[in-house]
């Protein structure tokens, strides 16, 4: 019976087909935070994918699915949660993992191994220490239960930041989950704040027990799982998983096209993490919470929302609301990576015509072009990294050939048109520093020449050649910018030049209202 149970089981997966480029995703379980990540892998991942739930599967049937997996020759494993990963990391031999979703990988050496990668999501406790920080200015104490040796793990940072802070956290390992409620009342009146961390021990009935507790004591009560925050907890910091899943799928298709490879434990760090704050919470704990932080969640509602919308298709209303984000905080990543997620989608094909623009001018070498393109795309998607990457490409190519013409200039002798070419090459690029070591030397060894060119220009001016006095004088403000008396002439050559145009437009038209013209003539 045993073994016709696998078989169906393994028949209603529809193992898929022999595409080389075939993706499968193992999930643990599916709880919200796993299916948003989900949903952004399927939007975001190349090549063939299947997935796989496993909650309520027997180890011994996921095991054979994965040696069916592996049979198939797929060219990647994706876990979501911990055993999902731990049971790929044990029994895939040759077909590489990359794991997600997990507490505390390095408890179980996912970074150990030729064949895996991941995107870690565990929340760093200094961001917990930081937001205590914004709540009160004292040393805080803080409490934790934990029963096994993920949840451990996860407490141990504070053996190292506990001094930077000037904080104190006391955990405490609880063998049941009876021992809490005991346990609780040990810590009433030392501890100020608690860190719930993901563990087993923390059933519905235990937190309800904890949140009660922490409200009657005027305790602030943490943690990273955000769900808690609207039945009782003070705040959570926990990861975007909407963007967890565009990482893990970005890490997949690098893998899936060779550019990267999911060897040694490679891991990737997730940096932005999305705040809640339970308000009414916090005020029948009599805590008090600055307006700052008040904001700060009231703005990963919104970015939420905008995710929520954006992950439904809804990109125009999305947009509307990542925007008000960004005019509230310019430097948040998380909404500026899905604005450039959303001009994407919105200017897809303009962004695309732009860049096909840019890039046929670049091989032609015509770099204003190309640089007009990609400037282009920046005012749509000013995050845009190739977009950007090709802009400096772009602009360091013509800063150069501007130096290049320059330096064929002053070889010719032409000392004013080869300085405005290094000053283009330098206003394209300021960076340029042969352009500007030219420029510089260029400048020192004209100066000597300034008198000559001032005796040259002057006498053109007092025979009305200012064409040519013009000249001049711009030469020697090209050489020395800060020589008043050139720039006094040259303000008087412009003037003169415009009475000596108008007083040839009045002869040649004739104009009666020329009245010394007119008695000249006569």
């Amino acid at each position: 019976m045993k073994f016709s149970l696998t078989i169906l089981f393994l028949l209603s997966l529809g193992l898929y087909s022999e595409d080389k480029n075939s993706v499968a995703i193992i999930v643990s379980n599916n709880n919200s935070s796993t299916i948003t990540t989900l949903n952004s892998i399927h939007n975001s991942i190349l090549g063939q994918e299947e997935t796989f739930f496993i909650s309520g599967k027997t180890d011994e049937q996921v095991i054979e699915l994965l040696q069916a997996i592996e049979s198939k020759d797929s060219s990647l494993v994706i876990t979501l949660g911990s055993r999902a990963a731990l049971l790929a990391k044990s029994n895939l031999k040759r077909t590489a993992m990359l794991y997600s979703l997990v507490n505390s990988p390095r408890t179980n050496q996912f970074q150990v191994g030729t064949n895996s990668c991941g995107i870690h999501t565990d929340v760093p406790i200094t961001e917990f220490y930081t937001t205590l920080r914004e709540i009160k200015k004292k040393n805080w104490r803080i409490g934790s239960f934990y029963s096994n040796q993920t949840s451990e793990s996860i407490l141990k940072e504070s053996d190292y930041q506990d001094a930077n802070f000037g904080f104190t956290l006391y955990k405490k390992k609880l063998d049941s989950q009876e021992d809490l409620r005991n346990e609780l009342e040990k810590l009433k009146g030392k501890i100020d704040a608690f860190y719930l961390v993901p563990d087993p021990i923390y059933q519905a009935e235990n937190f309800f027990i904890l949140s009660e507790f922490c409200k009657k004591n005027q305790i602030v009560l943490m943690t990273e799982i955000s769900s808690l925050v609207p039945i009782g907890a003070t705040f959570s910091i926990s990861p975007f998983y909407s963007r967890i899943g565009i990482q893990v799928a970005d890490f997949a298709n690098k893998i899936l096209l060779d550019k990267e490879k999911c060897i040694d434990g490679i891991a990737r760090n997730n940096k932005d993490y999305s705040f809640q704050l339970n308000i009414e919470y916090a005020e029948e704990s009599e805590i008090e919470i600055n307006e700052g932080l008040k904001k700060k969640s009231q703005a990963n509602r919104l970015l939420l929302e905008a995710i929520n919308l954006f992950e439904k298709g809804n990109y125009e209303l999305s947009k509307v609301v990542i925007d008000k984000v960004i005019q509230g905080n310019k430097s948040d990543s998380t909404a500026n990576f899905y604005l450039s997620e959303l001009n994407t989608k919105l200017n897809g094909g303009k962004i695309q015509s732009l860049f096909n623009k840019g890039e046929l001018a670049l091989e032609k070498k015509q770099y204003k072009q190309a640089r007009e393109a990609f400037t282009e795309v920046l005012k749509i998607d000013r995050n845009s990294a190739i977009a950007e990457q090709k802009y400096r490409e772009v602009i360091e190519l013509e800063s150069d050939e501007e130096r290049v013409s320059a330096e064929r200039l002053e070889k010719v002798g032409d000392i004013l048109g080869a300085i405005n070419r290094y000053n283009t090459a330098l206003t394209i690029l300021p960076s340029n520093q042969k352009a500007k070591s030219n420029l510089e030397t260029l400048r020192l060894r004209e100066k000597v020449n300034i008198p000559k060119y001032f005796t040259q220009a002057t006498k053109s001016y007092n025979i009305r050649k200012y064409d040519d006095a013009e000249i001049g004088f711009k030469k020697i403000l090209a050489i020395n910018p800060n020589d008043k008396t050139a720039q006094e002439y040259l303000k008087l050559t412009q003037d003169k030049k415009i009475s000596m145009k108008k007083f040839e437009d009045c002869i040649d038209s004739n104009d009666t209202r020329c009245k010394l013209i007119w008695q000249k003539k006569k």
